[in-house]
């Protein structure tokens, strides 16, 4: 069973990654990328 979401490459799927919210035909969670996207774009320290 898939639940519809407002993003057409959002799917999830209580089958896939124990329901989390993933890009669609993968594995890769959106949290997954929420996360990376903050780590390169964090501010530079010297």
């Amino acid at each position: 069973m898939q639940n519809n979401t407002e993003h057409p490459y959002v799917e999830i799927n209580p089958k896939v990654c124990n329901g989390s919210s993933v890009i669609e035909g993968t594995r890769t969670r959106i949290f997954d990328v929420t996360i990376e996207y903050a780590y390169v774009n964090r501010p530079q320290t010297t």
